[in-house]
């Protein structure tokens, strides 16, 4: 369990464009790869991590822009798979990796949202009419 001064040097790194989840004292020379750059190499962990990190604020974006938290479960596996597909294309000099994860996060439910909205809406067809058979002629 991470303490306060854990927590609060792990947000400074992250407002700062750090990649580095260790508090800035125990940084040395090379910062330690960005969980993203973790998941475009493969490590079987990073996924993990991942989702310890980002969970909340994935979840919290996904219920703001979706109208059934059963649609929101949705957006947020469908967007945990976008992260695993478009991982390589973190680049720590733009922007800090929870900027690019928020960021990315509300454009894949904005996106979703109007292919949502576009869908046609199932209609309910009308009833058929009944036809009486006359009598059969003999």
């Amino acid at each position: 369990m991470a303490t306060t001064l854990e927590l609060e040097h792990i947000r400074v790194a992250a407002r700062d464009g750090a990649c580095s989840n260790a508090p800035l004292e125990e940084q040395t020379t090379m910062p330690a790869p960005c969980i993203l750059h973790r998941i475009a190499e493969g490590n079987p962990s990073a996924m993990d991590d991942f989702l310890k990190q980002y969970s909340g604020l994935i979840w919290s974006l996904a219920r703001r822009h979706s109208p059934s938290p059963q649609d929101a479960e949705d957006a947020v596996q469908e967007f945990c798979m976008e992260v695993w597909r478009c991982a390589v294309r973190v680049d720590p000099n733009i922007a800090a990796e929870q900027t690019f994860v928020e960021l990315f996060a509300r454009r894949r439910l904005i996106d979703r949202a109007r292919r949502i909205g576009r869908a046609p809406r199932p209609e309910a067809l009308p009833e058929p009419e009944v036809i009486q058979a006359d009598e059969a002629p003999d």
